[in-house]
């Protein structure tokens, strides 16, 4: 299973997935055989989808990206819903900013602001804890709620949910009573105009919960230290890429794919900056990568990067 999650508010449609693949017997695979549930079209159309990955990267990878009329987008993803075990939602920019869900042999599409697919009891428990206060999520959380950033202004300045979804689907990754959803966090969205993934990242918060507050010091230092850093290329790029980077291990996995497909493939880089990575990833046509990274303490100086370059950021 899976679960992806889309949101429409004014005129942004925000959207989350999460990475994981099973295996024969529904066997979790590991990180290097994920894929993203999100696939950017063109810049005025993009899905996601849930059920058998074959099923969903054959469905893509015939779609014909010259259709433009609705009825024959919708068609393509609803003849392969009727005949393999696989769900789509639809995200349309232009001509009319829309979302279609497609499932069960059926299309819903009136005047949608929300729509999922993949595992229910996911889903309840996302908007579930969507709904809670700062200090409830806290006390649930494990070591706490992690601490989120962005460099795109365009998410805030037009009050995106982008960010909100991630972080949810961060929490639900996390809960080990949700096994069929894991991996990473993918959103996108089009705050910027095409649609575009979305680069964030979040670090364990310094302060432990009340949960934590017992643990070993050895244990809170290690979460003092954890950072994982998500960059993304630019939508324009003719290669298309989603990178976690960890800064502590100098370690990324990147997921990765030609414009217009899905990102099905992926690299294990290490040891290398996220500096380092990203010229390599230049070199092989992954054009303008955007992103951050953030640590709760100073870097070592092992990371390669002159610590004068780095700032503080409050809050």
């Amino acid at each position: 299973m899976t679960l992806v999650v889309v949101q429409k508010k004014g005129s942004i449609i925000s959207a989350v997935s999460d990475t994981g693949i099973t295996g024969p017997g529904g066997v979790p695979l590991g990180l290097e055989k994920h894929i993203p549930k999100l696939c950017i079209l063109t810049p005025n159309l993009a899905v996601g989808f849930a059920g058998s990955p074959e099923s969903a990267l054959d469905a893509i990878a015939k779609f014909d990206t010259k259709l433009i009329s609705l009825k024959q987008i919708v068609d393509h993803f609803l003849e392969f819903n009727r005949k393999h075990d696989v769900h789509f939602i639809l995200m349309i920019r232009k001509p009319i900013l829309r979302i279609v869900k497609i499932a069960h042999g059926r299309e819903y599409s009136s005047e949608l602001h929300t729509a999922w697919i993949g595992d229910q009891d996911a889903y309840e428990e996302f908007q579930a804890y969507r709904a809670m206060n700062e200090e409830e999520k806290r006390a649930i959380s494990g070591p706490g709620v992690p601490t989120m950033y962005t460099d795109k202004a365009s998410e805030k300045a037009h009050n995106s949910v982008t960010f909100n979804l991630i972080g949810t689907m961060l929490y639900i990754i996390a809960n080990e009573k949700l096994p069929s959803v894991f991996g990473y966090a993918v959103g996108l969205s089009n705050a910027d105009g095409p649609f575009a993934y979305r680069p964030y990242a979040y670090a364990t918060p310094i302060t432990p919960s009340n949960v934590m507050q017992k643990a070993a010091p050895e244990l809170l230092e290690e979460l003092r230290e954890y950072s994982m850093s998500c960059y993304v290329t630019n939508a324009s790029s003719p290669r298309q890429g989603v990178a976690f980077h960890y800064m502590r291990g100098k370690l990324t996995y990147t997921y990765f794919g030609d414009s217009g497909a899905p990102l099905a493939s992926c690299k294990v880089v290490q040891p290398m900056n996220i500096e380092e990575f990203m010229t390599m990833m230049q070199a092989e046509g992954f054009a303008q990568w955007s992103g951050l990274v953030f640590s709760q303490k100073p870097p070592s100086q092992n990371y390669g990067i002159d610590p004068n370059r780095w700032r503080r950021m409050e809050g």
